[in-house]
């Protein structure tokens, strides 16, 4: 949230009221975690209690184009320039994010999930976006028209699905996704965050995460944890190992 002010901060304030006071409705701000060898990163990640996923990308472009062949170019109001179109990592990372949350540790707390991904345009903006990619720029007003209007309608077979879904899901999923969270490297020496404790290192998550998970393979991390986690982590029944460059904290096998 140190970014300009359209950046991430602005959304979230349109974004957060749909959110507030709905023990159905969820929302992540600024996620960053590391899927295999690649890192992925949303601005927003907007979901319910059925297990439908907004992957959302805030952009402050003043204008913005893209033809049907996906390029695309960008401007302030001084020109345009050439960019690589937002969408097409937006869409690798959003594939890469439902593989992870189809995995048995996650699967155990969300079981059902569909995703769509969004970039977010500010209200002023100017768009010239062609047919084929009209559905994924959207400006936060128009999002927050779709969202309303399709969110909350269930149909009767997701509906008595949920209802056997883990109570406690979406917390601990939620809970998960934010110990995996790891900030830019500038972001972390500003925030004093040198090593890679983060939640875990907290009693009251550890116990809705670690006695939760049932496999932590996924969970890599590029520094190692700290002396005093790595302490802690037996205790816990948790290991911390070394392979091919990464830590990775994984059950202990009696």
């Amino acid at each position: 949230m140190t970014k300009e002010e359209w950046g991430e901060k602005k959304p979230a304030w349109y974004l957060d009221p749909l959110v507030v006071n709905q023990a159905r409705r969820f929302i992540i701000h600024d996620l960053r975690i590391q899927i295999g060898d690649t890192w992925i990163q949303f601005d927003h990640i907007l979901w319910n209690h059925d297990g439908n996923f907004f992957l959302l990308k805030s952009k402050s472009y003043h204008q913005l184009a893209i033809d049907e062949f996906g390029a695309c170019s960008v401007g302030y109001g001084q020109g345009m320039s050439d960019v690589i179109a937002p969408h097409l990592r937006l869409k690798k990372n959003e594939k890469l994010f439902m593989q992870l949350i189809k995995t048995p540790a996650f699967r155990a707390w969300i079981p059902f999930t569909t995703s769509c991904a969004h970039v977010l345009m500010p209200v002023s903006s100017t768009l010239e976006i062609a047919a084929e990619y009209k559905d994924i720029y959207l400006k936060i007003d128009d999002f927050i028209i779709k969202y309303r209007k399709g969110i909350d309608k269930e149909t009767r077979t997701t509906g008595s699905l949920t209802q056997h879904a883990n109570p406690q899901g979406n917390m601990q999923f939620a809970t998960a996704l934010l110990a995996m969270h790891t900030p830019r490297p500038t972001l972390r020496k500003q925030v004093g965050w040198e090593s890679r404790p983060a939640l875990l290192d907290i009693p009251e998550i550890r116990s809705l995460v670690a006695e939760s998970a049932k496999d932590w393979s996924w969970f890599r991390f590029s520094e190692a944890p700290s002396a005093e986690l790595r302490n802690k982590l037996p205790h816990w029944g948790y290991q911390a190992l070394k392979e091919n460059g990464q830590w990775t904290w994984k059950k202990s096998v009696v």
